[in-house]
């Protein structure tokens, strides 16, 4: 019956019938993942981790890192893209963007203080971070790395003039990660 030609027609419609049945399930197919999934549920790292979703689920946080660039010329850059994860509809707003460069302008201006040059820019957030900004020390690299690891007392030979890296982090927010797919 299917070497005859109503046979091999039907073969061959079967076939095109299951080969695009299988390729629109593939395209369709979700990819999901939770690392419980792989870890025995009467251990301390599974306890850990459902307490944590039960109690303190949050979005995915994420960094945003800059490196080598004029900081002093581009601050209009970086208020922008502050203002930018500020407003983004899938950054969660309930936690904080933690953005040392918004922190140090902010400080600067409560204090009056003006950052009228490059110098007065580094001089003024190397003695900030290591003051009120100690919590975004962390988030600044300077060229000189003694810079990173001394005071401005303790750095007076040290040319805290220009950054090397920095990073500005975000939370996405929960309802931007369907799967574990999103999370991973």
């Amino acid at each position: 019956v299917i070497l005859s030609p109503k046979g091999r027609i039907a073969s061959l419609l079967l076939w095109v019938v299951l080969t695009v049945v299988g390729i629109t399930g593939a395209a369709l197919i979700e990819k999901d993942f939770k690392i419980q999934w792989f870890i025995p549920n009467d251990t301390y790292p599974y306890e850990f981790l459902t307490w944590n979703e039960d109690y303190f689920k949050q979005g995915e946080p994420f960094s945003v890192y800059t490196k080598q660039f004029d900081y002093y010329e581009k601050q209009e850059d970086l208020e922008k893209l502050n203002t930018f994860l500020q407003d983004a509809s899938y950054i969660d707003d309930r936690e904080d963007v933690k953005d040392w460069h918004n922190a140090f302008r902010t400080a600067m201006a409560a204090a009056g203080t003006a950052l009228s040059s490059s110098a007065a820019f580094h001089s003024n957030l190397h003695t900030w971070l290591w003051d009120d900004g100690a919590s975004h020390r962390s988030n600044v690299r300077w060229v000189d790395s003694e810079c990173n690891e001394k005071n401005p007392t303790d750095c007076a030979g040290c040319d805290c003039t220009a950054l090397e890296a920095t990073r500005i982090s975000a939370v996405l927010h929960l309802d931007e990660l369907k799967t574990g797919g999103d999370s991973y």
